[in-house]
């Protein structure tokens, strides 16, 4: 049994997102850590594009501020 399969087999697993680069480099690395430090069985961290159309408006958002920041 893999860590995934483990994960989802005996509950619903608590899954965290971020978009890198949303709110600078260093506030993208706290949210990482506090995520984990709360317990998230995954992270998933968003890589920025410029047309993320199948994501919801958050998430476009998100992407967009963070392909902006310099």
């Amino acid at each position: 049994m893999n860590a995934f399969e483990k994960i989802f087999a005996d509950r619903q697993a608590f899954v965290g997102y971020i978009t890198a680069g949303h709110g600078g480099i260093e506030y993208t690395q706290q949210a990482a850590i506090a995520l984990a430090e709360g317990g998230v069985d995954i992270l998933e961290i968003g890589i920025p594009f410029s047309d993320p159309v199948a994501d919801g408006p958050v998430i476009q958002q998100a992407m967009h501020d963070a392909l902006q920041a310099k």
